[in-house]
């Protein structure tokens, strides 16, 4: 809307493997961010937790959180939380199935939402699996499904999308 903030924030990543199995990670980012539904300034934490698991020769899992926060002056305008976790099984170099169910919640404040009407509370949940084939190095074959389920303060999850999905990517040389 025209208006320039100034952004002073502290941001820092961590990340450590104490042995060839397990990393752990921490994402923080904690200061001045920008209410940009309402053309304002507040103060945000964002924090953003991982572990990746590497179970044996072909199994990685990987498990994230986001919490999100931001405040402005007249309150806290949201919160929210998305949790990820992925599971890859790679048969050989040419080949993996991947299955990630991914879920977020979102509470808000609807007072202070000026311009928008927004929902008290929004959860969606997501779940996908999907193989891949590399028939060569420069074609490539998916197949998958996912589904979609979003739910708010008046409706638990409900299905809201199911998709089926091939797709081949070929990659040519000019």
């Amino acid at each position: 809307d025209g208006e320039v903030y100034e952004r002073n924030n502290l941001r820092n990543f961590l990340a450590i493997r104490p042995n060839g199995m397990i990393r752990l990670g921490m994402f923080t980012r904690i200061g001045d961010q920008i209410d940009f539904d309402n053309s304002r300034p507040g103060e945000q934490i964002y924090l953003s937790p991982e572990i990746s698991l590497t179970l044996g020769l072909h199994i990685r899992a990987d498990i994230e959180h986001t919490y999100q926060r931001l405040d402005v002056d007249e309150g806290q305008l949201f919160e929210a939380h998305l949790s990820q976790v992925r599971l890859v099984y790679q048969f050989n170099i040419r080949t993996f199935v991947r299955a990630i169910v991914q879920y977020s919640n979102v509470d808000r404040n609807t007072e202070l939402y000026i311009d928008d009407d927004v929902e008290a509370n929004s959860q969606d949940l997501f779940t996908q699996l999907l193989f891949s084939y590399k028939v060569n190095p420069r074609t490539v074959v998916f197949v998958g499904f996912s589904d979609t389920r979003e739910g708010d303060q008046d409706l638990s999850l409900t299905q809201s999308n199911r998709t089926v999905f091939l797709q081949l990517g070929y990659s040519w040389v000019l």
